[in-house]
Formats: C-alpha cells, structure tokens, sequence
C-alpha cells in the first residue's frame, strides 16, 4: 500500500521560526499486514537510514475546521491510544486522516545556541550528555578532547559536512560604515522588547536569552543603507536571515555544537568588556580552541561543521547581531 504523508522539518532560531515547518509531500511504500510498529520503522527508515534523528509521528483526524491528534509516536514506540483494535490499512482509508512526521535536529546541532546551566547533574539539559567534552564542566581542553568532540560531533552529523567546505572560521575587522548610534539604538530596542515581555510573564529561558528576529528593512532603517550593503559583502551574500540577541542568562554557557544553518555571522553589538564570560569559543583546525576579543563591531564568520560555543555568562547583558544562511524550507 502507499501512504501519503507530510514532513515537517525543524527549521530552529526564533519565533516565528522556531519549530517544526512543512517540509514536503512524500509517499511511503508498505505492506498491507504492516503493524503499526513496523510502520513507525519504515518511516524513520525512509526518511533517516542511521536512525539518528529522534523522530515522532503524528496522525490528525480533520473534523470541520478542527484537527484533533488520535495518535503520537515518539522514539520510545509508544502504543497508538485509541488504535490499536485497528492496522494501519484500516485507519488510512479514512481520508480525514493525516500523517506527520516530524524530523528535529540531530543531537549536538543547534542554531542559535542554547544556553544550558553549568551544573553536570543536569546532563538532558546539555545536547552533548554523553560526550565528555563539555563547556558545562570546564573551560580549558587537551587537543586529544578537541579532536574526540569533532570527531563525534561531525560523525553524528554527516549532512554538515557536505553542506560546508572548511572548518575554520574568521574575525573580521568592524564594519567602517556601522555609526555608533546604531550600536545604541540595537540596544534600546532589545532592551525595549525585554522590558515588555518581562510584564507578559515570557518564559524565563526565553527572556534571559532573547532572540528577536529583524527584518532587512527594519535593520535597513537603523543602520544605513552603506553599512548594510558592506555587511553584505563582508558575508558575501544577501544578508536576510537576521537575528537580534539580548543575553543575560547568567551562570549558563552554550555548550559546543555545530549549526544547523551552512553560515553564521556574528557582529558584537556591544564590547566584551561590558560583560563577564560569555566569550565565544571556536575549535579550529589545529584543535586547539581559539576566543577571539570582540570590542563593539567584531565579526567573526563561521561554516555549520564548525564547532563551537560560548562560555558561562557571570555578569553582565551580552547584545549580538546574527545573520543566518539556513537550509530553505516552505512556510
């Protein structure tokens, strides 16, 4: 039998991109006397042979405008409540049903970095629980740890390494057209935004570690034309997908990952002086790590296989520019 479904893949960074967004229409082959187990597993397999992506799968019933979910599967092979007195055949003839499935980031990918709590009875809070580098334990490395986190981390993410052509990165001088009032005013409004979520009872991870994401003609307005146009080029494309970011998120560090997206820029909003810690960490060729000074205006550059992090943030507010290069999906 064929079965249509949809897949939904996570995009990441922030709202309204953050979460799962529609992917494409595919059509998985099956046989009649599938279980609902196997068929669980011939998805997974379809879409992820190395099973390394924790997987769920959804089915919503349609009902006038409304959509209800009658079945969840996730990693564990949970039963299909509601289901289970019929075969997949059955439920499928039904054309009010839908399948999706939903494919999350592989584990030690992030865009955007998650701050996570320096406290190592918290392991589910790190995306490297098992690996035994971690920025959440230390902050200084042998080269014989750096070379074992990149090699698990690339190993788990193989995708990265065709979508990216080098694992270095560069620090790149301010950009000459970027005024300081500029600077000031991507300060007055992350501060703006944070004061206002703070009154609407924001989730505190959220708040702490703001992300807001800008537009090209809203960043447009508060540059200049001339200073977008040389971080252009200084990126060496369209500068679209772009992100404002406000840390405070004190006593947590963003443990090393590599990204999601094929290109991160960076450009410090304000001097690492004004803020203890939360010094961004790279892992480069030489396997040694690598934290460059960022005064007001530093761009660094980085690929997605890349790894890297950002040490514990102990005092201070840390603002940040981002511009991404993710892959596209359709929204």
């Amino acid at each position: 039998m064929k079965i249509e479904f949809e897949l939904y893949k996570f995009q990441g960074g922030v709202p309204p991109h953050r979460g799962f967004h529609f992917s494409s229409n595919e059509t998985l082959k099956a046989p009649k006397s599938s279980t609902w187990k196997s068929l669980c597993t011939s998805l997974k397999n379809q879409i992820d042979e190395s099973n390394l992506f924790d997987i769920s799968i959804r089915l919503y019933e349609k009902s006038s405008d409304k959509e209800t979910v009658i079945y969840e599967e996730d990693p564990g092979f949970s039963e299909a409540s509601g289901l289970t007195d019929k075969s997949p055949v059955e439920v499928f003839a039904d054309k009010k049903i839908t399948l999706r499935v939903y494919q999350p980031f592989q584990r030690g990918m992030t865009d955007i970095g998650v701050y996570v709590p320096i406290n190592t009875e918290m392991e589910s809070a790190s995306p490297l629980e098992a690996f035994r580098v971690s920025l959440k334990d230390k902050e200084e490395f042998t080269i014989n740890e750096i070379q074992e986190l990149k090699q698990r981390l690339l190993r788990s993410n193989p995708q990265v390494v065709e979508n990216s052509t080098s694992e270095g990165f560069k620090v790149l001088e301010p950009i000459s057209n970027l005024q300081e009032t500029a600077f000031l005013a991507l300060k007055a409004f992350a501060d703006k935004v944070f004061s206002e979520r703070s009154n609407n009872n924001t989730e505190i991870s959220s708040l702490l570690d703001l992300q807001i994401p800008i537009k090209r003609d809203q960043l447009l307005e508060v540059i200049g034309e001339s200073a977008l146009k040389e971080m252009d080029e200084r990126y060496g494309q369209t500068c679209a997908d772009i992100v404002l970011r406000r840390s405070s998120y004190l006593g947590h560090c963003i443990d090393f990952h590599v990204d999601y997206a094929y290109k991160t820029m960076q450009i410090s909003v304000n001097n690492d002086d004004e803020y203890e810690g939360g010094r961004l960490v790279f892992a480069g060729k030489d396997d040694k790590l690598h934290i460059p000074v960022r005064r007001r205006g530093t761009i660094t550059i980085h690929e997605g296989k890349t790894v890297h992090g950002v040490t514990a943030l102990k005092s201070g507010v840390r603002y940040g520019l981002l511009v991404l290069d993710r892959p596209t999906t359709t929204i």
